[in-house]
């Protein structure tokens, strides 16, 4: 957090201001030292050697004094990349406000309208107050922020996924989603690996469908003779075998799918 209002750490005097606009290959900079008015510009290929050599300058110019750095980019590579630099305070700029800030400043959008880093640039040495400055922790807490961040998108992942399968299902086995209350399971995901559609499932034996569900769930007796007879009575949602046959394809890989991650959250 920044050294202003509310704040338990203060902000450091910074001897020089740099805004980035980051891209995949190349960010464009704007720096402004403390004591001048004059800014400076120039282009940084996104390359850990290339970064190093910047950071590198930036140090013998400044002798390693704290540098505000403001990057379009909440997380992500460049932010990653640039946080093992001490001197360097990153205040990352959400999309949204540097947007905001172009289209009220700028409404026109003329070619000679100030570039993104210029803005960001702007926005850091007028506006510092309203960012969150990046403060380095140690390696025992970047490493569980990462863990967590990654499980956070697995497990997005693993919705999305979700949601893929029981669209399909409503398409043309609208049954399973009453048979079984959540098809996120390895019961579930077993079944729709072997009969993928209500076509093939009607096409196997009584015998073998309760021989399934006995390996499986063995004391659960009752909601397996309630499957039976739904199977039994149960009606096509669609009879078109083009559709069907896409969409049992599609569900089969979503199974798998969702039983890799699945496992994967289990093993962090």
């Amino acid at each position: 957090m920044s050294g202003r209002k509310g704040s338990v750490e203060r902000e450091p005097e910074f001897v020089a201001f740099v805004g980035i606009d980051w891209a995949d290959q190349k960010h464009v900079w704007c720096l402004q030292a403390a004591d001048s008015s004059k800014r400076e510009t120039g282009e940084l290929e996104h390359k850990p050697e290339v970064v190093e050599a910047w950071v590198g300058e930036l140090c013998r110019r400044f002798g390693q004094d704290a540098i505000a750095v403001a990057v379009e980019q909440v997380k992500g590579a460049l932010v990653f990349m640039l946080r093992k630099y001490e001197y360097l305070h990153l205040y990352p700029v959400p999309s949204t406000m540097s947007s905001s800030m172009r289209q009220a400043l700028y409404p026109s959008g003329a070619k000679d309208d100030p570039r993104d880093a210029d803005l960001l640039l702007d926005l850091l040495l007028q506006n510092r107050d309203k960012l969150r400055r990046l403060t380095p922790d140690n390696e025992a807490t970047r490493r569980v922020q990462n863990l967590v961040e990654e499980r956070r998108k697995r497990v997005k992942e693993k919705t999305a996924q979700l949601n893929r399968l029981t669209g399909y299902l409503k398409v043309y086995f609208p049954q399973m989603l009453e048979w079984f209350a959540r098809l996120d399971t390895k019961l579930a995901c077993e079944f729709l690996e072997r009969w993928p559609s209500l076509e093939e499932l009607q096409g196997a034996s009584p015998a073998e469908v309760r021989k399934f569900f006995r390996r499986r769930r063995g004391r659960h007796g009752e909601l397996t003779e309630w499957r039976m007879q739904g199977i039994g009575q149960a009606m096509p949602a669609i009879r078109d075998r083009a559709v069907i046959e896409a969409k049992q394809a599609v569900v089969q890989d979503a199974c798998l799918r969702q039983q890799a991650s699945s496992q994967r959250l289990l093993q962090r």
